[in-house]
């Protein structure tokens, strides 16, 4: 993805490169002009001093107005190629079914777009601008070695194969760390969000330890790799460094005998000093930033950014979905990861029918309303609406067509206004009036719910969920306990006006059934 996101935004990289390589082009000249600053020092040449002195300053400072530039540019194409793989995630993770994105943790996909995001930010983009800069001071340094003699070039050239060739064999052990490094965040991030949402729980039975304890195995675990992965850097870096120096001092000694030998003037004693130390640090640089660049470009291979086309699909009927009659539920069943099996008993909708489904925890009540809303799979039997098998309407047409109230409603840090609509554009006089029908019309004012709906109730929160469904005027409702954590005369209130709306088609799964309003239902079915 890394590579093809530098290739989707060639027009900006080409263009850093030209600044980048215009920068060097200035460094590397104002360095081959202090030869001539010595020589004319050596020969008492004021003029030649005076001339040699004016171009080196005006080229360096070209380099620094065109450093600033380029710095300015990388930073503008580093945001736009990280926002393009973050639009990538997020696309990934938005087409996958229920069942795809609960194959994962919440928190790995967190880790994704924060942890891994910011890596490729800093470490992978970072160097991979890092590398061209240095690369096009090796170049230049070369061409300028090469003016003074092709003999230091070819000893410069021979010691670079060398110093590529020696890290390299480190590199997979970079590759594998930093892997490794990154799939312990997405961990850690869902160990650090169970134990901090459980602390309530751990105050009540005097357990607050628990939770330093139990966060400092995971630290101590992030510790050690970050720390192992800093010794494999600390060691290549180390080799790096250690050639380069001996490389440099190579050089500039057999630069001094040619000087001695009278080949070369004694001011390029100076120049060469430079230039073998731009050659090799920034060789020692390129090797570092190219094996960072490499390795840390691979901590996104595990996402699966073509994941909507690699589930087989069933073929699909493209003609729009309508729910005319009656749904039919035939020997279903559903199997669990765990084998554990779940058998639905066959039940039977009709159209503006008013339908309970009664049992105990963990008969199965909740895993058929998620098979109703195509949220789960079934492994055996058929759910038919209008003798058509669910499994062959488009999902996302199916979906127009049904509400789900969830047992724990999600709220966003958002209006309640806003999350009542989820953004959409409806009739403001329509929504006050869903908003009084589920009488939260105190909580209009609010600026936002808060994140996870933190100022708010819990039974406000399901109020707002159910909110939500009856807005979208579609036409199945599915209640998973939507009235649990409201009190009895407010959940008469909204279940009755529910159960009298002629056009909704509702499906109401509950542990006690107001018995006032029991003769309201069609049937009850009980699991």
């Amino acid at each position: 993805m890394v590579f093809k996101t530098i290739k989707k935004f060639w027009k900006y990289n080409f263009l850093l490169t030209f600044l980048i390589t215009l920068e060097s082009g200035g460094i590397i000249l104002s360095t081959v002009y202090l030869s001539k600053i010595m020589d004319s020092l050596i020969n008492s040449d004021k003029y030649a001093f005076l001339e040699s002195f004016a171009i080196s300053l005006f080229l360096w400072l070209i380099a620094l107005i065109l450093g600033y530039i380029k710095n300015i540019h990388v930073e503008y194409a580093k945001q736009k190629q990280v926002l393009y793989i973050r639009n990538k995630i997020l696309s990934s993770i938005s087409v996958k079914s229920y069942e795809e994105f609960h194959e994962k943790q919440i928190n790995e996909y967190i880790s994704w777009l924060t942890l891994d995001i910011n890596t490729l930010e800093e470490q992978c983009f970072g160097n991979f601008y890092l590398a061209i800069s240095s690369f096009t001071l090796i170049v230049f340094s070369a061409i300028a070695i090469l003016k003074f003699s092709y003999v230091l070039l070819i000893i410069a050239i021979v010691a670079a194969i060398i110093m590529t060739i020696v890290p390299n064999r480190l590199r997979k052990q970079l590759d594998i760390k930093n892997t490794s490094l990154s799939k312990k965040y997405e961990k850690y991030i869902s160990k650090v969000d169970e134990w901090i949402k459980g602390f309530p729980t751990l105050i009540s039975y005097n357990k607050n330890y628990l939770l330093k304890q139990q966060l400092n195995i995971e630290n101590e675990k992030i510790a050690n790799l970050k720390s192992d992965l800093g010794k494999t850097k600390a060691i290549i870096n180390s080799i790096i460094r250690f050639l380069s120096v001996v490389f440099q001092y190579s050089i500039i000694f057999v630069t001094g005998i040619f000087v001695l030998s009278g080949r070369l003037s004694g001011g390029v004693i100076f120049s060469i000093g430079d230039l073998t130390g731009n050659f090799f640090g920034n060789m020692s640089f390129f090797i570092n930033e190219v094996t960072m660049f490499f390795s840390t470009s691979k901590i996104i291979d595990k996402i699966n950014f073509d994941n909507s086309l690699d589930v087989p699909r069933i073929p699909l009927n493209d003609n729009e979905f309508t729910f005319f009659n009656q749904i039919k539920i035939k020997n279903l069943e559903y199997d669990f990861p765990n084998s554990q099996k779940i058998l639905i008993p066959d039940m039977n909708f009709i159209k503006g029918g008013k339908y309970a489904i009664l049992g105990k925890s963990g008969t199965g009540k909740t895993t058929f309303l998620n098979i109703l809303s195509k949220n789960l799979g079934y492994t055996k039997g058929t759910i038919e609406i209008d003798g058509q098998n669910i499994n062959n309407i488009d999902t996302k047409k199916y979906r127009d067509k049904i509400s789900y109230v969830k047992q724990k409603p999600y709220i966003f840090d958002l209006s309640l206004f806003d999350n009542v609509t989820l953004l959409d554009n409806f009739d403001k006089e329509k929504v006050e009036k869903i908003i009084d029908k589920i009488e939260l019309t105190d909580l209009e004012n609010i600026d936002s719910l808060g994140l996870f709906g933190k100022n708010i109730s819990g039974g406000q929160a399901q109020r707002v969920e159910i909110g939500r469904s009856l807005i979208q005027e579609k036409d199945i409702l599915l209640i998973d306990e939507g009235t649990s954590n409201l009190d009895s005369e407010t959940s008469y209130i909204i279940e009755k006006a529910i159960l009298l709306n002629p056009e909704l088609t509702v499906i109401f799964v509950t542990h006690h059934l107001n018995p006032v309003l029991e003769k309201m239902f069609t049937d009850i079915y009980e699991f």
